[in-house]
């Protein structure tokens, strides 16, 4: 991958002024948001980056700690790595609320979701494995050893390094 390209196509498409333009979602006809893993609060904070405010805080549950999240590219929906009750969260991101949740085999800190949208990725800070769970039911579909445990997990879309 030639990463000059990456970064010419990211300054050519943004100044370094965060603007409406910058954070233009006219391609998927959504408003932009992030959401940001409140930790020990419980919560994953909703930030409208237009409007450039907190509009929302989902309730990831008693004794929680929402770690780290990741988006599903193909619905409404995102995973949460809840590190203190060794869980991951399904959230319904239209509704703001969690819809499910699956005991996983660690303490979850990375987790990503395939580019389909049809698979979740968990690693652990105490465990050497790729969890590997169904979207839609948080099933567990496998788990593959490590040489270490991992703290973050990014998959491609191309199959490509």
């Amino acid at each position: 991958m030639n990463w000059n390209n990456c970064n010419n196509s990211i300054q050519n498409r943004c100044s370094k002024t965060l603007n409406a333009s910058c954070i233009d979602c006219s391609c998927c006809h959504r408003r932009p948001m992030a959401y940001v893993c409140g930790g020990t609060s419980g919560y994953v904070a909703v930030v409208d980056l237009i409007e450039g405010r907190n509009i929302m805080n989902i309730d990831c549950g008693e004794n929680s700690y929402p770690y780290n999240i990741a988006a599903n590219p193909s619905s409404d929906c995102a995973y949460v790595a809840d590190y203190e009750r060794n869980m991951v969260l399904k959230l319904n991101l239209a509704d703001g609320i969690v819809v499910d949740m699956t005991a996983v085999v660690g303490t979850p800190v990375g987790i990503s979701v395939s580019p389909c949208g049809c698979f979740v990725y968990v690693v652990f800070q105490d465990e050497p494995i790729l969890q590997i769970l169904h979207a839609g039911s948080l099933e567990n579909i496998a788990s593959i050893a490590l040489p270490v445990p991992g703290n973050s997990v990014f998959v491609t879309a191309d199959c490509q390094t």
